[in-house]
C-alpha cells in the first residue's frame, strides 16, 4: 500500500479540508460556459455548405443533431429529453388495498420500533432468591 497511513484520517472538529477557501473573484463555472456559449464563431453551415457565423451554443446544437443523423443512440436520447422531456416510467400497482398513506405508514413503522425496543429491554427475574 502506498502513501502514509498518518494521512488517512477524518478532519478534527472545526478543521477544514480547504482552509483557504475559494480564490477570490473567481467565477463560477457555468457562468464562464454561458458566455462562452454565447461568442459568435465562423464554421461551415452543414445545411448550405457555406462558411457562416454561429454561436457557439448553436454549433453545439449543430454538433449533437449531426451525432444523432448519424444513429448516436445517446445523442438522440438527449435531443428527445431536451425538447420533449425525459419519459415518465410509471408502476401499475395491481392489488392497492395494501396501499397506506406514509403518515400511517410512519406510524406503524414506529409501533413496530417502540415493542421492539419493549421486547428487547432484559425483564426482571420472578424468581425467589433462597439463602
Amino acid at each position: 500500500m502506498r502513501g502514509n497511513l498518518q494521512n488517512l484520517t477524518h478532519w478534527k472538529p472545526g478543521q477544514s479540508g480547504n482552509p483557504k477557501g475559494k480564490i477570490p473573484g473567481t467565477r463560477p463555472f457555468k457562468i464562464i460556459l454561458r458566455q462562452f456559449l454565447e461568442k459568435n464563431i465562423d464554421m461551415k453551415d452543414p445545411f448550405t455548405k457555406e462558411m457562416a457565423q454561429f454561436t457557439a451554443k448553436e454549433a453545439v446544437a449543430m454538433k449533437l443533431i449531426g451525432e444523432a443523423m448519424r444513429g448516436n443512440i445517446m445523442a438522440i436520447k438527449e435531443i428527445r429529453d431536451m425538447v420533449d422531456g425525459p419519459i415518465k416510467q410509471s408502476i401499475e400497482i395491481e392489488d392497492k388495498s395494501e396501499i397506506k398513506p406514509v403518515s400511517e405508514r410512519a406510524k406503524d413503522l414506529s409501533k413496530r420500533l417502540y415493542n421492539l425496543g419493549a421486547d428487547a429491554t432484559p425483564k426482571k427475574s420472578k424468581r425467589k432468591k433462597t439463602g
